[in-house]
């Protein structure tokens, strides 16, 4: 636990929940985490507004929802796990080789940026919205992309 929130941490509940107590001003200025800093602006109403925070989320979710009915609508795809916030998990249906080798055109196209995990043996792409920017024509402008290289690669022999 990264020490601005030791210093801040009650009791621990539960599973590792921490239960915040009151924080001594000094706590705070020492502490350079921006989690606890952007709180306690909140708090304070010294941020003009967390609006922008939550509708900058809401877009988020929007976007990687345009992303999944891309996924969907592409009988090639598959999602692979609940769409949480501006994260789609999705692989290419067949093997996990298949779907390494798209991952390693996709990097070596340096066009977007994917990130792999595991899912119960299988090996799944992970598409994460996390940019304030991120505008819908770049999901369109991503999928694009990403069902050229899977065009090129489906055409390669042995395929």
């Amino acid at each position: 636990m990264p020490r601005c929130l030791s210093a801040m941490a009650g009791t621990h509940g539960h599973g590792g929940v921490i239960k915040a107590q009151p924080v001594e001003p000094d706590v705070l200025a020492r502490c350079r985490c921006k989690a606890v800093r952007w709180v306690e602006a909140c708090e304070n109403g010294k941020l003009k507004s967390s609006q922008n925070w939550w509708h900058t989320s809401e877009q988020q979710v929007a976007l990687a929802k345009e992303f999944e009915s891309l996924v969907r609508a592409d009988k090639r795809f598959e999602i692979c796990a609940e769409v949480i916030l501006g994260l789609v998990c999705f692989r290419l249906k067949g093997s996990n080789e298949l779907n390494q080798k798209l991952l390693k055109m996709i990097t070596k196209s340096r066009e977007i940026h994917l990130v792999p995990c595991q899912l119960s043996g299988r090996f799944v792409l992970r598409f994460a919205i996390c940019a304030r920017a991120t505008e819908s024509r770049h999901i369109q402008q991503a999928w694009q992309h990403i069902t050229q290289l899977t065009f090129e690669l489906l055409q390669e022999p042995n395929h």
